[in-house]
């Protein structure tokens, strides 16, 4: 018998979250609730009517509970549960430090100020 849980992507901020025992989405993989194939289509039916306004991309991930931990077992979805690949700090950041902070300085993005329909070629048909 396969097992089963719910996962998705937070609209806020794109974190990976599954579905929690409390029906509300976590972003730590453990504390995500097994379901049955039984239930997993019910309980997947249930949160894309419910949650359509705060995560995206709602699915069934199949997993295997090794030493009593939730492992998934397409290499996609193990991925996304271990985080951030490209930038290996950003796993364990809080969320709210996760992004750049604004005003950059001006110098970085000068070039950008050159208003570019100056250089462009105007074809007059």
């Amino acid at each position: 018998m396969s097992e089963s849980i719910i996962t998705a992507n937070r609209l806020t901020d794109g974190i990976v979250v599954w579905l929690d025992q409390a029906e509300g989405w976590t972003s730590d993989l453990a504390a995500a609730a097994v379901f049955d194939p039984a239930s997993v289509q019910r309980m997947l039916q249930m949160v894309q009517d419910r949650d359509r306004n705060s995560v995206i991309d709602i699915h069934e991930v199949s997993v295997e509970l090794i030493e009593g931990r939730i492992v998934p077992t397409a290499q996609r979805e193990r991925l996304r549960a271990a985080g951030p690949s490209v930038r290996n700090d950003l796993r364990d950041t809080p969320v709210e430090s996760r992004w750049a902070q604004g005003p950059l300085p001006p110098s970085s993005f000068g070039h950008f100020n050159i208003p570019l329909c100056r250089y462009l070629p105007i074809r007059r048909i």
